[in-house]
């Protein structure tokens, strides 16, 4: 199939899962946890965006079911949650509409729902991304810049009470990265200009030549940079110091490839695809995967991968296929452990993460886990083969996923 028809096949399936046409399943029985307690919320939970457009965590058997919110209506829903990286609160969203306006908050939380902070903000962030010491979280929105619709990231302190925010820069599109330290982050603004940003809106520009990607990554050890430029007219994926210096090149790239890519959390190797197709996602093509010691490839598929996140660890590595089929998009996700690949089955994604989080997977991919803590399991929200809805967790050593809770985006918290 070519790639406008799978395009347009993708979009008609979005359609389709919208509607909400297809069969709900019956949740399993559970017994509620009274009042559990914080390390009991924090630890190996799943945090879901309902089906209702409400928010919770339950534990990875479905039990233990702790509501964050309880209000959604058509006029106030809630997007984005996000755990804190070390899962002890929870932000997310607040989206108000009304004819002809609309307007909201973000929102954080101790995991147990307590402890709340609320910025109100005009625009509604679209995306959060919390400071790697926990204490701020920064997150896009549309804004107005000079008469014209941009894109604004801006972040809100928790140490200061988490009620205001503060503009850091605006540009479309906007990717970025945090630095381990919680100081600055690496920007990737309009397609052209990488820049080290820092708190104070101060930037340092390191390249006005960049290539044909999205979101740039700092190394977990702060002293590397991974993201793609023109050097010398040619484009490439590169490793550099913190102040642009080239230490090491990973592949060239043709021209017209765009390119997605995520460095292991123990910096060991990089996954990363390519594609010259002309779809509306950041990753789509056959996925390589490069040892930076040894700078042997391997590659892992020629299907088209939209999606790859790795383990903890970084010695195992989660990625999705797609395939359109009877006009609906199945993602089939896959585990590499650096020796073997296995598929787990097959999964329509709800229209929710199909809509929202697909399309920017590379991004997501450095705030938002899809693995169980302890590399055993994976947890996702779709349709299964049957037709039913709902969020499934499947363990690595199982034949089949388990029904865990009606929702439609779902996250392993970090710990």
């Amino acid at each position: 199939m070519s790639a406008t028809a799978s395009i347009l096949s993708m979009t008609i399936t979005l359609l389709l899962i919208l509607s909400g046409c297809f069969p709900p399943i019956q949740p399993p029985v559970v017994t509620p946890t009274p009042d559990p307690g914080l390390e009991q919320v924090t630890a190996n939970r799943i945090l879901v965006l309902g089906a209702d457009g409400n928010l919770f965590t339950i534990a990875r058997d479905g039990s233990d079911r702790v509501n964050l919110t309880d209000d959604a209506t058509p006029g106030r829903y809630y997007t984005q949650p996000t755990w804190s990286p070390t899962g002890e609160r929870i932000a997310w969203a607040e989206v108000s509409s009304a004819p002809g306006e609309m307007s909201g908050a973000l929102i954080t939380a101790a995991a147990d729902g307590s402890d709340r902070t609320r910025a109100n903000v005009t625009f509604p962030p679209f995306f959060l991304y919390w400071s790697p010491d926990g204490a701020q979280v920064a997150y896009l929105s549309n804004w107005l810049g000079s008469g014209a619709q941009t894109i604004a990231l801006r972040v809100v302190d928790l140490r200061t009470g988490g009620a205001d925010t503060k503009m850091l820069g605006i540009g479309q599109p906007f990717y970025f990265s945090w630095a381990p330290d919680s100081t600055r982050v690496l920007t990737h603004v309009a397609n052209r200009r990488l820049g080290l940003l820092r708190l104070d809106g101060a930037e340092t520009v390191l390249s006005e030549r960049t290539a044909r990607f999205a979101a740039p990554q700092w190394s977990s050890d702060g002293q590397h940079l991974l993201y793609a430029i023109r050097d010398d007219a040619i484009p490439q994926l590169v490793m550099a110091d913190l102040a642009g210096n080239v230490k090491q090149v990973i592949t060239l790239v043709a021209g017209d490839v765009r390119i997605a890519f995520s460095l292991s959390p123990d910096g060991a190797r990089i996954a990363y695809t390519e594609t010259d197709a002309p779809v509306s996602v950041n990753s789509f093509g056959p996925l390589f995967v490069f040892d930076l010691v040894s700078e042997e490839y391997e590659q892992l598929t020629t299907d088209p991968v939209v999606a790859f996140f790795w383990n903890n660890a970084g010695d195992a590595l989660l990625y999705m296929t797609i395939d359109v089929a009877g006009e609906r998009p199945w993602l089939t996700p896959y585990v590499w452990d650096g020796a073997q690949k296995r598929p787990l089955g097959r999964f329509v994604p709800s229209g929710h993460f199909f809509n929202q989080y697909l399309p920017f997977a590379d991004q997501y991919a450095q705030n938002m886990r899809f693995w169980s803590p302890d590399g055993r399991a994976i947890v996702y929200a779709g349709e299964d083969e049957e037709g039913r809805r709902g969020v499934w967790v499947h363990a690595l050593d199982a034949a089949e996923p388990t029904f865990v809770a009606e929702g439609i985006v779902a996250a392993w918290s970090p710990r």
